[in-house]
Order: structure tokens, then C-alpha cells, then sequence
């Protein structure tokens, strides 16, 4: 936050955490501290629901011990605190405001999380960040491992193949080339809006199972999607070791405690893609005004600090200290 950094390397640094935004917001200390208090009330009611292995992974009818010693006195926990934990169910911002009214000191607390994140998990979160592990080389070690121990293993992976039609009673999908697969089995992992949209039914006799497709399809019908994450790769002429005296591979950074809470970007996009708007040009210079005082002032999530291979490159139109390119290997000479 800032230029103060708190190293959450255990829960104990709660307090260090709310002696820096005191340090930011003297009118607010005992408004922090109340809810640096309530921060770690959450965190005990959560404990209990990641206090033991997923039993879903444990044959406890066999081990008699485990049932009767971790996991029966862990569900009598479990419903004491779930009651507690169901009227943490609101959007983390409205529910500060319980606590005080400085929407500023609101947005450093929970401008790193998407907008309407329910309180139970955003402020609970100051824990369970200490059970985070990432895999070396950041999230995208993870398709790549699976597409290298897939085809490894005999598999077959169709990249840019689109499914234009899903046909349960038949176990087929067909691609909007019009080839088919079959299936037995078929995990989807992408748009629930689009898997809803191109099932076919024909066939399905069972009501049952035909009121339950139309159920789920309307509830996704109306959703939208939520909050994108804007990604950034940063090549920088320092050495590994300058980054980290400063940072650590799970970093939220705060340049200003301005804070966010007082830009509305919806309104501008709404106004945008009105089809009426007869002020377009003008909603887009406003937007982009907006949009500058937002990155100036939101938080950045920074990981994955690597050396990588010196190279040179080709200067375009940017400036001179600094040059932005969707591909770096464009300008590599």
C-alpha cells in the first residue's frame, strides 16, 4: 500500500496490517481496529470448514478413528459456524459499512477482490492467502502439463474446434464443421450459457431430467459474465534480485489510497453500447478519462518474477524509456 509492505507470512500480521492503514487513515483507527477484530472472527468461523481433509477423499467407514475423533466433532463445529458464516452472505463493501462510512479506507481493504464478493470469503481471505501454493512458471504450468501428460498418455487434443450441438440421448457432439464425437462420458469446462444453449433434447423422454435441463438453462439465461482480469506481463531492464527487496510471487499493490470506489466505469459503458447514444465520441474520451483514474488507483496482484534471456529490440512509435506490444518477439532483433 503504497510504500508499506506488510508480509503476510502468518495470521499474527493482522495487526501489522491494521497498524498501516491507521498509519494512512489516523481519523479511522478505532473504525480499524473493530474491523481488524471482525477480520479475525471470520477467519476462526472458516478455519473450521478447511480444519480437516476433504472427506471425500477418505474412506472414514473404514477408518473408524478418523470418523469418530476428526470428523463427527468437526460437523458439530461445522453447523455451529455455518449459521454464522450464512449471515456473512453480502457484498464485503456494503457490509463495512457497518463500520465506518471512509469509503476510501473500504477500497483498500477490498478493492482487490471482484465487486459484490460475499464478506464470508473476501475478509476471511487475510487466512486462508497463507494456504495459497502456485505451481513454478505461474497458473499456466497447468494446461500445459495436462496437454504434455495427455498426449503423452494417448490422448488427443482439437484445439480451435467449436461445438455447434450437444446431443445427450446419442452421446455425440458436432462441431460447426459438422464433424461428430462420440461419447460415454463428457466433462465441459467452458461457457455454461453456450452448454445450455446448444443442447439438443430430442430424444429425452424423462421428464425429470428435461425439467431440471429447462430449470438450470433459465437460471444462466439472464447471467452475465462477471469482472475480466486485465494481465500484464512486464519485461524490465533490472536484475531478479531489485524485485525482490520489494515484492514476493503474491503481491497486491496499491500505488494510491485514493482508492476506486467513487469511479463509476458501468454507467459509461452502458451509455457506450446504447445504440441511441448521440454523444458516442464524446462517452469515449469520458470513459477514457475514467478508465486512467481507475488503473492509477486500483490494486495489482503481482507474481511470477523470473529471470529470462537479455535480448534487444527494435524501438517503434512508443517512448523512449518504455514501449507496449501485444507480442515482444515482434520487436526481439
Amino acid at each position: 500500500m503504497e510504500d508499506e509492505i506488510v508480509n503476510f507470512d502468518s495470521e499474527g500480521k493482522i495487526d501489522e496490517y491494521g497498524e498501516v492503514l491507521a498509519e494512512k487513515f489516523p481519523d479511522s483507527k478505532q473504525e480499524i481496529k473493530e474491523i481488524m477484530n471482525e477480520i479475525k472472527k471470520i477467519i476462526d468461523y472458516m478455519d473450521v470448514l478447511y480444519g480437516i481433509d476433504n472427506p471425500l477423499f477418505i474412506d472414514y467407514m473404514k477408518d473408524k478413528k478418523y470418523l469418530f475423533k476428526t470428523l463427527l466433532p468437526w460437523f458439530i463445529k461445522y453447523q455451529k459456524n455455518m449459521k454464522k458464516i450464512k449471515k456473512l452472505n453480502v457484498p464485503v463493501q456494503e457490509f463495512l459499512k457497518n463500520f465506518t462510512q471512509n469509503q476510501k479506507l473500504i477500497d483498500m481493504i477490498t478493492q482487490l477482490f471482484f465487486k459484490n464478493t460475499p464478506t464470508f470469503f473476501a475478509l476471511s481471505y487475510f487466512g486462508s492467502y497463507l494456504d495459497y501454493y502456485y505451481p513454478r512458471g505461474g497458473t499456466y504450468t497447468f494446461p500445459n502439463e495436462m496437454e504434455k501428460y495427455t498426449l503423452e498418455n494417448g490422448g488427443e487434443i482439437l484445439n480451435n474446434t467449436e461445438i455447434s450441438e450437444i446431443v445427450p440421448n446419442e452421446g455425440v457432439l458436432i462441431t460447426v464443421k459438422g464433424d461428430k464425437y462420440f461419447f460415454k462420458e463428457m466433462i465441459w469446462a467452458a461457457d455454461l450459457k453456450t452448454f445450455y444453449n446448444i443442447i439438443n433434447t430430442n430424444g429425452i423422454e424423462k421428464k425429470k431430467i428435461l425439467d431440471n435441463y429447462r430449470k438450470k438453462k433459465e437460471l444462466v439465461d439472464n447471467k452475465s459474465a462477471n469482472e475480466s482480469v486485465l494481465t500484464l506481463f512486464i519485461y524490465a531492464d533490472k536484475e531478479k534480485e531489485y524485485f525482490e527487496k520489494i515484492t514476493n510471487p503474491h503481491l497486491f499493490y496499491t500505488p494510491t489510497i485514493k482508492g476506486t470506489g467513487d469511479i463509476d466505469l458501468e454507467e459509461y459503458f452502458n451509455t457506450l453500447t446504447n445504440k441511441n447514444n448521440l454523444n458516442a465520441e464524446e462517452t469515449k474520451v469520458n470513459l477514457f478519462e475514467k478508465l486512467v483514474k481507475y488503473l492509477e488507483n486500483t490494486t495489482y496482484e503481482i507474481s511470477d518474477i523470473k529471470d529470462i534471456e537479455p535480448f534487444t529490440f527494435t524501438r517503434t512509435n512508443n517512448m523512449d524509456d518504455w514501449l507496449i506490444i501485444e507480442n515482444i518477439d515482434e520487436v526481439k532483433e
